[in-house]
């Protein structure tokens, strides 16, 4: 086997428990004044066994875990979720396991038990998601989960970790295409298989949370130092000063939200050359500036809208989400910004 191979790549083991979940306690232990009694939940929580790690270490530490709620995105691994969950003996007062099919699934158990976690945790889950409109839903999702004080911890491939493959390990990220703000590879695992990775620059990833209501806190670019021994690309990434992952930690602003409105459309139109009014099925009336696509809403959509605005720069931004009749699919969606004159 050459050194070169993709085998000689990751191992998800050693990169759990020696990178990511220490840095995810090193996120959480900067947030100031934090609840000793913690409710959490991770959207995309996988198999769970990065989030049971992470609230076995919580409460060692002296924290109670009094909610935690896992919104696992692929249902491929659903039964290996429960199955851990089921088979460990924490001390968490209540636990929800939610197998997502489509968004709206998340959107119905929010309106149950949303804005009542402290945290949001979304691991490794952003540069599976291709379309923006996907991604900033399923972040509104968390900002929605989110109490008014709560906080965003987002981990993720560093884009500067697949440029490097791209140069230097071809074998082990396969770029298919470059886009101004992003790029687009199959990323290959040393167990066998691969993934479509669709990697936004940190810019635009920060730009869509602040669009959202967020403020960042900390930035921080994760290393492989403490296994720089153990493999060479390891080794490779540490004498190059890459790292391999970032930890995004936000805070929930409550003081950046105007208003939040959803339904099923039931008509709209134009109501002068810069606004529309939009009917609700239930007779409820918003009247918004126009958005791009404003055209194509039809009368069955539903329609999601959360605007934000920023007393900073004198900015309001009207995020919106189309989806299908069913709620299934976000079949579009963006965001109008309109600057105080």
């Amino acid at each position: 086997m050459s050194k070169r191979e993709a085998k000689t790549g990751q191992s998800i083991d050693l990169i759990k428990g020696n990178i990511l979940i220490p840095a995810l306690i090193n996120s959480i232990a900067k947030i100031p004044d934090l609840n000793k009694s913690l409710s959490i939940i991770d959207i995309g929580a996988g198999d769970a066994t990065n989030s049971l790690s992470l609230v076995e270490i919580l409460i060692s530490v002296g924290y109670q875990i009094e909610n935690i709620a896992l919104a696992d995105v692929d249902v491929k691994v659903f039964p290996h979720l429960l199955g851990n969950m089921l088979n460990h003996s924490l001390p968490v007062l209540n636990q929800q396991f939610l197998e997502v099919k489509n968004q709206n699934t998340i959107a119905k158990f929010l309106q149950q038990f949303g804005g009542q976690y402290d945290i949001a945790l979304s691991q490794l889950v952003l540069h599976q998601i291709k379309n923006i409109h996907e991604t900033s839903y399923l972040m509104y999702f968390a900002h929605r989960a989110l109490l008014d004080n709560g906080h965003l911890l987002i981990v993720n491939l560093h884009p500067k970790y697949l440029d490097y493959l791209t140069e230097h390990i071809p074998e082990k990220f396969r770029l298919l295409k470059t886009y101004d703000y992003a790029i687009e590879g199959e990323y290959f695992f040393d167990s066998g298989g691969s993934n479509n990775v669709f990697s936004r620059n940190i810019e635009t990833q920060l730009s869509m949370f602040l669009s959202l209501g967020f403020d960042l806190v900390k930035f921080s670019p994760i290393f492989t130092t403490i296994l720089a021994h153990q493999k060479n690309l390891y080794q490779e990434l540490e004498e190059n000063n890459v790292p391999m992952f970032y930890a995004m930690l936000l805070k929930k602003n409550p003081n950046n939200f105007v208003s939040g409105t959803e339904g099923t459309v039931k008509k709209i139109k134009e109501f002068n050359p810069q606004w529309i009014k939009i009917t609700f099925m239930d007779d409820s009336v918003i009247e918004i500036p126009k958005f791009s696509g404003w055209e194509n809403v039809k009368a069955g959509s539903f329609l999601v809208l959360h605007e934000i605005h920023h007393d900073e720069n004198g900015i309001t931004i009207f995020n919106y989400w189309i989806l299908s009749n069913d709620e299934s699919e976000t079949k579009t969606g963006g965001q109008l910004v309109v600057r105080e004159k």
